[in-house]
């Protein structure tokens, strides 16, 4: 097993939204480990049909005209977060999870702090995305000096749940 207890995968989301005035999409790509080699990286891109509204939009902002959308494509471009989330669960269900991955976290796959758990067993989805509540609560790491013993307490607790040990 990967990491712990659990095979874990991990959704990445990348947007330029925040930087680009006309930039309208979301892009996902889940990550993941190869069950017999920790050393070799895996990736999924996260896709989906097109609908009528997605073609129409998307084709009257092609600003080149070098591709015109078609309904029933498959695309990578998703026009709002949620969709794209909701996606990646479903294609961790069907791919990811026959092959024994427990969890999906919502997370750079080199993130090691507490993060969402989108996808995985109840219980251990509900304590850790708690534990990642209170994370975000302190700013993580960005917490003042008098609150990291604090933080380093909900790190451990959260390691403990998902079977990792550093030490």
């Amino acid at each position: 097993m990967i990491n712990g207890k659990y095979n874990e995968a991990y959704l990445q989301i990348t947007t330029w939204t925040t930087f680009l005035s006309y930039a309208s999409h979301y892009y996902g790509r889940i990550d993941y480990f190869d069950n017999n080699d920790n050393f070799k990286m895996n990736q999924i891109e996260i896709e989906s049909k097109l609908t009528r509204n997605e073609v129409r939009i998307l084709n009257k902002n092609e600003r080149l005209k070098m591709h015109i959308y078609k309904q029933g494509e498959l695309s990578e471009r998703f026009s709002n977060r949620t969709k794209l989330i909701t996606t990646a669960k479903k294609t961790f269900q069907e791919l990811l999870k026959p092959l024994g991955y427990k969890i999906l976290f919502l997370s750079d796959i080199g993130v090691c702090d507490p993060r969402l758990i989108l996808e995985g067993p109840r219980i251990v989805k509900q304590k850790c995305n708690e534990l990642c509540e209170q994370f975000e609560s302190y700013n993580g790491w960005g917490c003042s000096k008098e609150e990291e013993t604090e933080v380093q307490k909900i790190c451990d607790e959260w390691d403990k749940l998902l079977g990792r040990k550093w030490k």
